[in-house]
């Protein structure tokens, strides 16, 4: 069942330990609430070991098992973006410009998104919002459609300045 959601391969470990310690399928996390039913006990246990220091995983990564175990089974609604077609290289962007970009990563400094041209952008942790953010997963998430505005192209050093639009242009 763990394939027709958007966890990782590498992380169904996690939900087969809470499975077993709920003594449970993995089907019975799967869906709206079912994974808030379970015994708060267990989860609050089990998400210490997985998603506090020493683990590798974080918080980030519970949302998102939390999330897709949420989505489990319903008929996905997205809007449908794509990339200009007259943009293929850095020497076609001007600053300025407002377009559609998906964020591709996510560090401590900012978000990284592809515009179609080769090269990702940085929308540095400070143009992500119009108020203060900590952590840029609190208002950008990987795979997230969003309009930017080119700040800057530096063709020498293959670097792409971005900020984010959050009004419509």
């Amino acid at each position: 069942p763990l394939d027709g959601t958007a966890i990782h391969p590498e992380l169904y470990a996690i939900l087969e330990d809470l499975a077993k310690r709920c003594k449970i399928g993995i089907s019975a996390l799967l869906g709206p609430g079912k994974l808030e039913q379970q015994d708060k006990r267990v989860l609050e246990s089990w998400k210490k070991q997985w998603f506090f220091p020493p683990s590798p995983f974080g918080e980030p990564t519970f949302r998102l098992i939390q999330e897709e175990c949420e989505h489990y089974g319903r008929v996905a609604e997205f809007e449908v973006h794509q990339f200009r077609d007259d943009l293929h290289s850095l020497e076609d962007l001007e600053q300025g410009m407002i377009l559609w970009a998906k964020v591709t990563n996510l560090t401590s400094f900012g978000a990284f998104a592809d515009l179609g041209v080769h090269q990702d952008g940085l929308i540095h942790i400070s143009k992500l919002s119009d108020r203060f953010v900590r952590d840029p997963s609190e208002v950008v998430h990987l795979g997230q459609w969003v309009r930017v505005k080119v700040l800057d192209v530096d063709i020498p050093r293959k670097r792409i300045s971005l900020s984010r639009e959050i009004s419509s242009p």
